[in-house]
Order: C-alpha cells, then structure tokens, then sequence
C-alpha cells in the first residue's frame, strides 16, 4: 500500500511538473495573458504541496516539511494576490 502511494506520488508530481513546463513557455510566448499566469502560479503551489506530502509521509523530514510549508504559504499568497489585482 505504502509503495502504491509512493509511485501515485512520483507520478503526480512528474505530471505538475510538466505542465509547469509547458505554462512557464505559454507565459513567456504570451506574456500579458493573466490567466496563463494564474495557472502557472497554482501549479506551482500544488507542485509544491506534493512536495511537502512527500516530505513528510516519505522522507519523515520534519524541519524540511516545516519550510516547505512555508514555501506553500508564500506561494499561495503569491496566486491569491495575483488573482485579486486581476479582478480590481
């Protein structure tokens, strides 16, 4: 069960990771697009938040979990306030 999980994970992460990709050449093709870079932003995040899941089911790193949550944190609050200058 335990390497099931382990395999969803990778797999989940290598997708994030090339749509990552392919919206951070969109935003740069099309630099004035918000949307793209709204869905570049959240991502971002999810990839990030895959990784502390990781972090801390996988590795049992406490102190690297703990900074990567706040990395989550900090990119969140990035997408939120992205979204709120494109709706002002």
């Amino acid at each position: 069960m335990k390497r099931e999980f382990n395999k969803r994970l990778s797999y989940s992460s290598i997708l994030f990771a090339v749509i990552i990709i392919v919206f951070f050449i969109l935003s740069i093709l099309h630099a004035e697009n918000l949307l793209i870079r709204i869905i570049l932003q959240t991502s971002q995040s999810l990839l990030t938040g895959l990784i502390v899941i990781h972090a801390f089911t996988v590795r049992k790193q406490k102190l690297l979990g703990y900074f990567l949550i706040g990395l989550f944190v900090l990119s969140l609050y990035g997408l939120i306030n992205t979204i709120y200058i494109a709706v002002s």
